[in-house]
């Protein structure tokens, strides 16, 4: 058995209209429920796959009722995010 090391390094990006401004206060608050994550004091980590984030963006869509529109704006915005690969580290702040 090893330890391995990682820098994690933080690239803020423009913070974000509606719908996706919810959107991520939505996220963060379940972070870590179902993928690497978690919240404490007034940050959020999420490590997650294209995958799962556009199954969570749907599910957001579809609990808050929202217009096709404002779907497809949610998930243009998740598949412009700079994904490493299919993979991807969120660093939530408030």
């Amino acid at each position: 058995m090893g330890i391995d090391v990682g820098v994690v390094r933080i690239s803020y990006l423009d913070r974000p209209r509606q719908p996706i401004y919810n959107f991520l206060w939505w996220l963060a608050e379940h972070a870590g429920h179902d993928e690497w994550g978690g919240g404490w004091c007034d940050n959020a980590f999420l490590e997650t796959d294209q995958t799962r984030l556009i199954s969570k963006a749907e599910l957001y869509a579809r609990q808050q009722s929202m217009s096709q529109d404002q779907l497809g704006q949610l998930l243009s915005w998740v598949r412009e995010l700079p994904w490493d690969g299919n993979v991807i580290m969120l660093h939530l702040n408030w």
